[in-house]
This record gives C-alpha cells, sequence and structure tokens, in this order.
C-alpha cells in the first residue's frame, strides 16, 4: 500500500505487533510528515485491542499539548485488502530512547536527572486533570528525546486509563514486564503507577539493562552496584520504585520537586571538576608557557634578534599571559565536559578522547584571535623575534595541557575505584 486514500503517502513502516502497524506517512494536504496508527481486522485480532485503539483517539483528542503528539484525524478503513481504522496524529522527528540504549549510548546521572525531570512535567500535566490521565506503559520505546534534554515527548496513549474512583480499580492489565508496577498486574492503576514507571526508566537509562534482567529483592530492583550515581538520587530513585504504592511519592509534584531539590543540592555536593581543573591547568601552563617562552628568546638571540633584555621580558610576559589564558580556558572546557558529561565517570577512554579534542581545537582558535591582533605592534606575528618567542609556548604549553589533562582524569577514576 503504497497511498492511503490519495492522500497518505505512505513512506515506511516504524514499528508492528498483532494488528497493528505504525506507519510514516506524507499528507499532500497539508504537505507534512504525519504518523498512521492502523488497526485491521486480522487473524490475532482481539477486541481489547479495538477498546485500546478507541481509548487512544479519545484520549488524543482531549489533549492539547506540546510534548504529546496532536490529533489530527481518524477514520475507516475500507480498502480490498484490509479493514480496520486508522488514527492519524503528528509526526515527532526525535528517536526514543530505546533507541538510544540499543545505539549503545550511555546516559550519565545528570542527564538522567534531567530527561526524568520533563518526563514528570509531562505527567503532572496528564495526573493534575479531573479525572487523573494514567498512562500506564512508560517505557524507554515510549519516550522521545529532541536534540536537547529538555525536549522529552510521551506517545503511545493506548494504554491509557482515567482514575474513576477512589481505588482506581480498571478492569484490563496492561503495561511492559519490568516497567510496570506490581500494583497494575492486579488490574489497579494509580497516578504512582507512574511514577513507579518512571523510576524504571530512569534505572534502565543507568544501567543500560533492561529492568526484568536485574535481580529483585522483595519486589525491589537492585541496582546499586552496577550504578555509580550520588546518594540523593539513589534515595530518590528507591522511593519512587517502592513496590506498594502508598510508600512511593505521594503525588507527580511531590516526585517533581523532590527531584529539582535533589538536582540543586547534587550540583553544591558533586565533585568540583571544575575548581580542581582550571586549578591544576591553570599552574601547569605558566609553566610551560614560561619555559617554553624562554627557549624561544634563546633561540632568537642565537639568530641575532631583538635587544635580549627586551626579548626577554616580552617572552616571560607572553608566557605568563598565554598560560594563564590557555589554563584558565583548558580547566573550564575539562571541568564542565566532566561535570556535565561524564559525571558518573563511566568512560575512562570516551573521556579523555573528548576532552582532548575539544582542548586541543579551543587553544588553537584562542592562539589564532590572540596573536592576529599582534600585526600592528612592534613585535608582529610576522616578525621573526615574534614567532621564536610564541610559537614554542603555544606549542609545548598545548601538549603539556593535554598531559595534565590526562593525569587528572586518571586520578578522578582511580579516586573513584578507591
Amino acid at each position: 500500500m503504497d497511498t492511503l486514500y490519495d492522500r497518505y503517502e505512505i513512506r515506511h513502516q516504524l514499528g508492528k505487533k498483532a494488528g497493528r502497524q505504525t506507519l510514516l506517512a506524507f499528507d499532500r494536504i497539508t504537505q507534512q510528515q504525519v504518523i498512521l496508527k492502523l488497526l485491521t481486522f486480522s487473524a490475532d485480532f482481539v477486541w481489547d485491542d479495538l477498546k485500546q485503539f478507541e481509548r487512544e483517539i479519545e484520549t488524543l483528542k482531549s489533549l492539547t499539548h506540546p510534548a504529546i503528539p496532536t490529533y489530527l484525524d481518524s477514520f475507516e478503513l475500507n480498502s480490498p485488502t484490509q479493514k480496520g481504522f486508522v488514527l492519524v496524529q503528528s509526526y515527532l522527528d526525535a528517536p526514543s530512547l530505546e533507541e538510544h540504549l540499543q545505539a549503545g549510548r550511555e546516559f550519565g546521572e545528570i542527564e538522567v536527572k534531567q530527561i526524568v525531570k520533563s518526563l514528570l512535567e509531562i505527567l503532572r500535566d496528564l495526573h493534575d486533570r479531573h479525572p487523573p490521565l494514567i498512562h500506564r506503559d512508560i517505557k524507554p520505546s515510549n519516550i522521545l528525546l529532541g536534540q536537547s534534554l529538555s525536549k522529552v515527548y510521551l506517545i503511545d496513549f493506548g494504554s491509557v486509563q482515567t482514575l474513576v474512583n477512589q481505588a482506581g480499580k480498571t478492569v484490563t492489565v496492561v503495561g511492559t514486564y519490568g516497567y510496570m508496577p506490581p500494583e497494575q498486574f492486579g488490574g489497579i492503576s494509580t497516578p504512582a503507577s507512574d511514577l513507579y514507571s518512571v523510576g524504571m526508566t530512569a534505572i534502565a537509562l543507568l544501567t543500560g539493562s533492561h529492568p526484568a534482567d536485574l535481580p529483585q529483592d522483595n519486589l525491589r530492583i537492585q541496582f546499586t552496584p552496577r550504578t555509580p550515581i550520588s546518594q540523593n538520587f539513589m534515595d530518590w530513585l528507591q522511593q519512587i520504585t517502592e513496590p506498594h504504592p502508598s510508600q512511593r511519592f505521594i503525588s507527580t509534584e511531590h516526585a517533581l520537586s523532590t527531584l529539582t531539590t535533589v538536582i540543586e543540592r547534587s550540583y553544591f555536593e558533586s565533585p568540583n571538576y571544575l575548581k580542581e581543573a582550571v586549578i591544576d591547568s591553570v599552574g601547569m601552563s605558566i609553566k610551560a608557557a614560561v619555559i617554553s617562552a624562554g627557549i624561544g628568546t634563546f633561540f632568537a638571540l642565537l639568530w641575532g634578534g631583538a635587544t635580549g633584555l627586551m626579548l626577554g621580558a616580552f617572552g616571560l610576559m607572553t608566557g605568563i599571559l598565554w598560560g594563564s589564558a590557555v589554563g584558565a580556558l583548558n580547566g573550564l572546557i575539562v571541568g564542565t565536559i566532566s561535570h556535565l558529561k561524564f559525571y558518573s565517570l563511566k568512560n575512562l577512554v570516551h573521556h579523555q578522547l573528548t576532552v582532548t579534542v575539544v582542548s586541543v581545537m579551543s587553544i588553537f582558535v584562542l592562539g589564532v584571535v590572540a596573536f592576529s591582533g599582534t600585526s600592528g605592534s612592534n613585535y608582529s606575528y610576522s616578525s621573526p623575534d615574534f614567532r621564536w618567542v610564541t610559537l614554542p609556548a603555544i606549542i609545548i604549553t598545548t601538549i603539556a595541557v593535554q598531559f595534565s589533562n590526562y593525569q587528572l582524569i586518571q586520578k578522578w577514576y582511580r579516586r573513584k575505584r578507591q
């Protein structure tokens, strides 16, 4: 089927399960890409599928949220080869967290906390409705991640349920094993059930493993040994994934506000990579730059350059200024990257490679900008005297700070293992 009703051009299939297909299509009228969800009356069709399909349509119709797909249309499918129903919704151009995991991406604590925070903000809007709307199938494959950690989208509302009474009793057991809470196996769902699934999703991101594959003790997932995270976040995860719903956070707002406090507290209590990196880098850079500037001055004198005293003073000044600038810049780079991207210290090789590439490129740009502006001075970049003094400082300092970076990052990983 290439075109549906002369309007939707089928591009390719995104997913398929019993009696259901998810397709990416192009709408000839709106000139936009859309998502088509097809429910067909095949041999494995069951009536619960139709109930969930209708529920998703009604739910999307009632929702207007930037982080949830927009309902566009729905109609009956009646072709010679297929019969069923079609839901048309907006296309969100973002991969799922499951796709990121399958591609081998590793998520650090800071990344996971930001993703979870964004997800809880979506759920807060759903749970604050009257009656509350419970998703019941939160997992990595139903969460899309945009170009930033704050761009999180929640999809697949086929399992959604409203809280119809105080007990929150429902009649259909839905969800995904490993992510759904114990009470959901008994057909009971409350907002706390979604919170449990959020916690399990966070654990999956931190460990790279499906929660069902992790060991359990009295229905509690044992993930501590495999996930080096801060104690505050560990406590938060343990509470949100408590087996009994009454022991979890009392509301989505409570979970969100507590997580916000954890994030703020972690910022001040986390290892101060930035301070340590700047101090270490500035010291190494100044020493390397002064020594190399002195070497440059010596060679310039041998070649019959400018007055030795003046050139020596210029070399010393160049070394101190250049070393301070490079040290500060490199320290900021190392500290910032380490805190934001490699906070959990899980990948030494990737950590060192990332820091080296960004640091070398940044120092090169700094050198071009700094020394290209001296052409109007007595010692211009084009003069042999200037080059003999400055070029060794640039080259040797760059090498020195990379060696310093290597030693510092190695020290961090050794300290973590102790």
